[in-house]
Order: structure tokens, then sequence, then C-alpha cells
């Protein structure tokens, strides 16, 4: 595995709304200031029907971090990724990976200049278990992670997180990856940090801010089409975890 798509994942979070505003012409905020980016064009903010999502981000290897704004366009035969909202409960990303990587990132967080709050607290909430369904994956196949924030951090949003825990399987534990239609059900536990990951990173299942699902970590070329839908977040019984009214 490599580090590199992971830091590329996180640079597109640089630029994740506290509000999702319709503001037109917002200025790009800085560190010092509360992150009031208006919902860029290639975001899909007010997500219905998947719980505890607010916001969805397509990151590639392809996105220039020195650019104010996600919806910065790669050169040609770089990767290329579109988010979606076909319809209620159900989110899609499509494009074309050029020997690099592509997440479907669904943000569950925000993040001003007091860091990363509104994180999804599992540990509090009882929430063990994580399922959702994987349409169409391409022949490259998808995995997922899950991100946690760093509580009292406040640098950015990407050195304010905790990323390279993926849903993983095997002895010894390696991502796992799918290629064909199917539920995917598992315990927060089976999020395994990545050999490449630094040791000192923790998973913190009361502060998570994001779950990440797509052609990511592995590199590879290829079109993909893919979507997730059923999202749940289930206790120790079972039963279904929603958000608090």
């Amino acid at each position: 595995m490599r580090r590199k798509p992971l830091l590329g994942s996180c640079f597109a979070l640089l630029v994740v709304t506290a509000s999702c505003s319709s503001e037109p012409d917002s200025p790009t905020p800085s560190h010092d200031e509360p992150m009031t980016e208006p919902c860029d064009a290639s975001f899909v903010c007010g997500v219905e029907g998947v719980p505890f999502v607010k916001v969805l981000i397509p990151s590639t290897d392809a996105w220039d971090p020195s650019s104010a704004f996600p919806s910065w366009q790669p050169p040609a035969g770089r990767t290329t990724a579109t988010a979606r909202s076909p319809e209620a409960g159900k989110v899609c990303m499509s494009g074309r990976v050029e020997n690099g990587w592509a997440w479907l990132t669904l943000v569950f967080a925000d993040f001003d200049a007091s860091g990363w709050h509104d994180t999804l607290d599992a540990t509090g909430l009882g929430i063990e278990r994580i399922e959702f369904v994987v349409e169409s994956p391409p022949a490259l196949g998808i995995s997922a992670q899950l991100v946690s924030g760093v509580p009292d951090c406040t640098e950015n949003p990407g050195a304010c997180q905790h990323w390279g825990f993926y849903l993983s399987g095997g002895n010894p534990p390696a991502p796992l990856v799918w290629r064909e239609t199917q539920l995917v059900s598992a315990s927060l536990a089976e999020f395994i940090r990545g050999s490449s990951i630094d040791p000192s990173w923790t998973f913190d299942p009361a502060h998570l801010t994001t779950l990440q699902i797509g052609p990511g970590f592995h590199g590879g070329t290829g079109d993909y089409d893919f979507c997730v839908s059923d999202l749940r977040f289930l206790d120790a019984s079972g039963k279904e975890v929603l958000p608090p009214r």
C-alpha cells in the first residue's frame, strides 16, 4: 500500500464546508477563519436517505491542492470523478482512474477554525457495525476506509485526521476489495491501520469524519461507475442507529 494516495484523499477535504451555503461569491477561507465555502459544483450537499452524511466529495489523485476549489479540472490523461445521488438512499461516483485512485468521500462532520466538530460519535451512539451495498464495482475493485478526526487540532482538515484504516480481512489482514455487487457487513473493529500508516495514529470511532469508498488505495487504470446504497449503522444487537432528532 502507498501513503501518497491517502494524503491526496484528504487534500480534497481542505474545502469541506460547515454549512453548504448557497452564497455564490464567498471568499476562500484561511485556516484562521470558519470554513463557509459554498457547496461547490463538484460536491453533493443535502444528501437524502443516507444517515449521518452531510456532503459527498469526489476525491482523486488529480485534485490540485493548490486550487481554491475542488472543481479544478484535471489535465487530459488524469483521473476523473463525478459524484451524484440519483435517488434517496443511494450515492454514486463515475469517471476514469489513470494509474491512480479515487474515493467517494461521505462526510459526516464539519470543520472550522476550531477544528473538526459535530463528528460522528459511533462510540457514544452505541454503533458497532456498518452495512452498505456496493453496486456495479469496476474490474479494478473498490475498497473502504473510515477516517477519524484528531481532537483539539486546528491546523487544517487534512492534518487533523487519521486516515488509512481500511476495512480488512484475512491473516495477515489486508484491505478488502469488491469486484461485484454485494452486501458489505462489518464491525468497526475490522477497520485496520494500513501497513504504511504511522503507527502512532489511532482509529477513533468517537470522532468519525468520513467514510471513503472507491478504487482508492491500490491504483490501476480503467473506467468506473459504481454506487453505494442502504448504508446503515448498527448497534450490538443489530438494530439500526439513526441520527438523534
